[in-house]
């Protein structure tokens, strides 16, 4: 039975459960809300088949632009068809609702993905990237530039297709749209110069986005990241990203190469197509991956197929159904890069936004990397491979790690586990003491790790992956022998804040260096500081 309408545009959550959307679509359970509108689980009854409908905030449907918007997203997403863009199956108007009704994806996004464990293997990352070029290639061919592509718009099936959603920013390549003009639209991480600056768009802002996006999946940090989103977007008019390889040594010159080429500032310096990136990246498939990443053993190495269509297989595991997902998902916890705050993925101005539901990943995907393509150049693939050159990023460079407790401290902070965070199986991990001040930490003022390499090396850098936020460190280096008090470590070479979970990067100077100090001047929430992998960066 329908509620009434005055109840029905108050309490979207409460009143629309089992609500009869268009005498069609049963409303089950909400699974996602943003900004711009609600997304429900819901039942299509004349087809017998669980879709997702997306509606319109109350307080925005009464205004006729987003009302304008919302359909122009529908009409647009529903002129593509392609296994790798979501499907739109019908809109409602009814009782003051706008309402989208799409396809019911289960799976995961590549924002969870990358929040749950990390940078990806590069060929994972490659074979994602293939199909999302061939769903930008369909769209683009269609006449529509996405204009917010990003880890959370494309998600992760547990029947293997890789998607790419939200189509609520899309644009005609003509150039015509509803956003004013001079208008900065998109999310900050993600955005093309010449979006940054409000200046027409055209399919080259898609690939720019898609560039920043594997560089993300494979170095852990996304290549521009601010104090604000302003900042963010901002940076990468008059700066270039840090060399990929700086990050991730065992990628090859040509992906970084690749990578680069796509985030070209001016936009005739890219690829021209999403097709010729598409042929790039399966092109460079057979370069090297040569260290072992920083990745949970869930994800299984990519093996070879026959199958004459890329996809990404995944494997069943506690959960045979996968999540449902059918919106751009909330950004979770974020890496952070260098001594700065990291920003969400939140969509700039007046861009349709979409939080993903607040769900863990119930199914983990072993990546089975593109069949044909690596086929047909596997023959050539030991004439292709060539050894990296450039710094060193590994834990080969580090020969003992200890705890560092001077006092107040009793001089101990469970020793034994110190080791784990250079073992190269990122399950394992060192854990502080727990405190119930983790400010003060008792009046120690912190507690640290001393990393202790095998020789002398210029090093610029020190990675370190923690499952906790909300945490500060402080960075030293030493020749000779290692202080046992802080005062005679010198003044810090570089530090972070209030840091997230996941992939911490913090880079300074090169410096001739015996030991680097890791000293932890505040503990996250729960009052223990726990590290995964340590990973030291040299010349």
């Amino acid at each position: 039975m329908n509620q009434p309408e005055e109840q029905v545009t108050t309490n979207l959550t409460q009143d629309l459960r089992g609500h009869l959307l268009n005498g069609r679509y049963r409303l089950e359970r909400p699974i996602a809300s943003g900004g711009m509108a609600q997304v429900w689980e819901a039942l299509d009854q004349n087809l017998s088949r669980r879709v997702a409908v997306k509606i319109l905030h109350n307080h925005l449907a009464s205004d006729p632009s987003f009302v304008q918007r919302f359909r122009t997203e529908a009409l647009t997403a529903a002129r593509l068809s392609h296994p790798a863009i979501v499907s739109v199956y019908d809109t409602v108007s009814e009782n003051h609702l706008e309402a989208i009704v799409m396809e019911l994806v289960h799976g995961t996004t590549m924002r969870a993905e990358l929040d749950t464990h990390g940078p990806m293997k590069v060929p994972t990352a490659l074979a994602i990237g293939v199909q999302v070029c061939e769903a930008l290639s369909a769209a683009h061919q269609s006449g529509l530039v996405h204009r917010d592509i990003k880890p959370a718009n494309i998600l992760l099936s547990v029947d293997g297709r890789v998607l790419v959603t939200d189509f609520g920013i899309a644009k005609p390549s003509d150039g015509s749209d509803l956003t004013a003009a001079g208008s900065m639209i998109g999310t900050p991480k993600y955005l093309a110069p010449e979006q940054v600056v409000g200046k027409s768009v055209d399919s080259r802002a898609d690939l720019y986005a898609l560039g920043v996006v594997l560089y993300e999946a494979i170095a852990g940090v996304p290549p521009f990241l601010a104090e604000n989103d302003t900042a963010t977007a901002l940076a990468r008019l008059h700066h270039d990203a840090e060399p990929l390889r700086d990050l991730r040594p065992d990628v090859s010159p040509g992906v970084e190469a690749l990578i680069a080429q796509a985030m070209r500032r001016n936009p005739d310096e890219r690829f021209t197509t999403a097709a010729a990136l598409r042929n790039a990246l399966v092109g460079v498939a057979t370069e090297p991956d040569n260290a072992s990443p920083r990745r949970s053993p869930s994800l299984s190495p990519p093996a070879l197929s026959t199958s004459t269509n890329t996809r990404v297989d995944a494997s069943d595991t506690a959960h045979p159904t996968g999540t449902p997902i059918a919106a751009e998902p909330h950004p979770g916890a974020q890496v952070v890069a260098g001594p700065v705050d990291a920003s969400k993925d939140d969509t700039f101005m007046d861009a349709a936004y979409m939080d993903e539901p607040e769900v863990t990943p119930r199914r983990r995907f072993r990546w089975l990397v593109v069949a044909v393509v690596f086929v047909l150049v596997g023959a050539i693939a030991a004439l292709a491979l060539r050894p990296n050159a450039g710094p060193s990023t590994d834990s080969s460079l580090i020969s003992t790690v200890s705890v560092f407790d001077p006092p107040p401290g009793d001089g101990t902070e469970h020793d034994q586990e110190a080791e784990r965070v250079v073992d190269g199986d990122p399950t394992t991990m060192w854990s502080s003491e727990t405190y119930r001040d983790p400010v003060g930490l008792g009046g120690k003022g912190g507690v640290g790790l001393v990393v202790s390499l095998e020789n002398s090396q210029d090093v610029k850098g020190i990675n370190l992956n923690s499952p906790e936020s909300g945490w500060s460190v402080q960075v030293y280096t030493v020749q000779g022998s290692a202080p046992s008090d802080l005062e005679s470590w010198g003044s810090a070479v570089s530090s972070i804040t209030d840091a997230s979970s996941g992939l911490t990067a913090l880079r300074f100077d090169p410096l001739i260096a015996d030991h680097v100090l890791l000293w932890f001047t505040r503990l996250p929430e729960s009052g223990a500081m726990k590290v995964l992998e340590v990973t030291v960066i040299a010349q």
